[in-house]
């Protein structure tokens, strides 16, 4: 196939491949390619600037991407977005804390959340001054659609409640 025909030369040229490339330019052309053997080299092309720009991975998680995520320390009750990845990114969800300020009770209920539903992944129950390590079934997938929240019951000024979590990307 010529150069000036594929459509990975065609749609990234002169881009830095370490910061042009992004997952919803990549995703694009995924989506648009089909496994026919004239397109045999462009798959192997879109695998070479997959990796090399950090947008897919073979072994797993993704090197250097791990990150901490907090909601910093929040008095207010009601639903808080803690970790929503962008559009085209998977992180896997690795560990979970919740970390009180004040003395009174505290109660955080955490869950994957897609727009409309949502699935429970810990309930803290009432708890006061020490911090609550989360214990929880995984590995936890979250991505732009379905990602992490959290519901802060009780808790009110002087009395509030820091969500932490670590997470490393896979996509």
């Amino acid at each position: 196939m010529d150069d000036k025909q594929n459509r990975m030369f065609r749609d990234f040229v002169g881009k830095d491949v370490l910061d042009g490339i992004t997952s919803d330019n990549f995703d694009s052309l995924r989506e648009n390619a089909f496994i026919t053997p004239e397109n045999m080299e462009f798959m192997r092309d879109m695998l070479t600037v997959g990796w090399i720009s950090g947008q897919i991975s073979s072994s797993g998680p993704m090197p250097g991407t791990g990150s901490i995520k907090s909601t910093g320390d929040t008095e207010d009750t009601g639903n808080i977005t803690v970790f929503q990845p962008s559009a085209g990114e998977v992180y896997r969800l690795q560990t979970i804390s919740v970390d009180p300020s004040g003395s009174g009770t505290k109660r955080v209920i955490g869950y994957l959340y897609d727009g409309t539903t949502s699935t429970e992944i810990f309930d803290t129950g009432n708890f006061t001054s020490e911090a609550e390590e989360i214990k929880f079934q995984g590995p936890l997938f979250i991505d732009n659609s379905c990602y992490f929240r959290a519901n802060i019951i009780t808790a009110g000024a002087g009395n509030g409640s820091n969500i932490i979590c670590a997470v490393i990307r896979e996509r």
